[in-house]
This record gives structure tokens, C-alpha cells and sequence, in this order.
């Protein structure tokens, strides 16, 4: 069985549970089973098998019973997919990814206006000559946390990757700090 990397006197020394990721193989012995007992004549399954090196590949499994002396019989091929799930992993973060993108750059379009309506507007408060100590301390305030949101939405307009922490309370968010 070159696909695990197994001679053949391996192999038939060895259950086939011994070969199939121990999470997998419940599905795989019913699968098995039901090529067996008739209940299905040929079945396609795809599930991950484990290399005489230890490495867990992705196999997709096609089968059919027969007859061989006397006894039934399950022949079939293996495919090794790992290649191809990798594949369809990657398109899925970059899918991910993509819509993430897009939403940020959604999220700054939407908010810049507004910054800058309530810059524009504490700039021209601030220029008061009439406001108090009190009143340009706040005002002061407001303008550092719009400028902070806005040093926010400049991340996330430049954001081309992602790693997402857990956050108490919400569960998973994108860190846009570790871009």
C-alpha cells in the first residue's frame, strides 16, 4: 500500500482500525459494515488514515462487495486528498479573509464622515474663546479619541491579514492589532 507508505506483509499483519484516525473510525466501520451486510452496494467516503511515518493524510474512499471465495468481499480504491484539502482550506481563509477586508473597508468608509464632522465641530468649539478651562479639557478629550479612531480605521483600511483572540463575554474577534 504504497499510499501509506506500508510493504504488503505489513499491511495484512495489521486490523485496518490501525491504519484510520481513531476520530474517524466509527464512521469508517459503519461505512464497512453496511458494504457488508448488503445494505449498500457500493459507498464513497472520504476520512483520514494515518502513514507508516506518522503523518494523517485525507483519503477518499470508493468500494463496492463482492464475492471472493465464497465470502463477501469489499474491493475499492483510495485517493489521497490532502493536497486538495489544503487547497480547499486555504480558499476558505482567503474567503474568509476577503470578506473581512471588505467589511473594515465598509466600516472606515462609514465612520470617516462622521469623525470628521465631530472633529471639524470640536476643532471650531475648541477656537471659542468664551468656552472654560473645563469645557476645553473635554473638548481636548474628544479630539484625542477621534483621532485615535480614526489611527483605528487607517488599521483597518490597511488590514491584509487577520488572527482573531477570544474576547470574554463575545467569543472570537478579529485583533486588528496584530495585523
Amino acid at each position: 500500500m504504497d499510499l501509506l507508505g506500508y510493504e504488503e506483509d505489513e499491511i495484512l499483519m495489521k486490523p485496518i482500525e490501525g491504519f484510520v484516525l481513531s476520530e474517524d473510525w466509527p464512521m469508517v466501520r459503519e461505512n464497512y459494515r453496511k458494504r457488508l451486510s448488503e445494505e449498500l452496494d457500493n459507498i464513497h467516503s472520504q476520512f483520514r488514515m494515518i502513514k507508516k511515518n506518522g503523518d494523517v493524510i485525507f483519503v477518499e474512499a470508493h468500494g463496492s462487495r463482492i464475492q471472493y471465495k465464497g465470502q463477501p468481499t469489499i474491493i475499492g480504491t483510495m485517493i489521497d486528498t490532502t493536497d486538495r484539502k489544503h487547497a480547499e482550506e486555504e480558499l476558505h481563509h482567503r474567503m474568509k479573509l476577503q470578506g473581512i477586508l471588505e467589511m473594515s473597508g465598509t466600516i472606515c468608509h462609514e465612520f470617516n464622515q462622521p469623525m470628521q464632522a465631530v472633529s471639524c465641530c470640536t476643532e471650531l468649539l475648541m477656537s471659542c474663546s468664551s468656552a472654560d478651562v473645563n469645557c476645553h479639557r473635554k473638548l481636548q478629550m474628544i479630539k484625542e479619541q477621534t483621532k485615535r479612531m480614526g489611527k483605528i480605521t487607517m488599521k483597518l483600511m490597511t488590514l491584509n491579514n487577520y488572527s482573531v483572540k477570544n474576547y470574554i463575554g463575545i467569543g472570537n474577534i478579529v485583533d486588528i492589532h496584530k495585523n
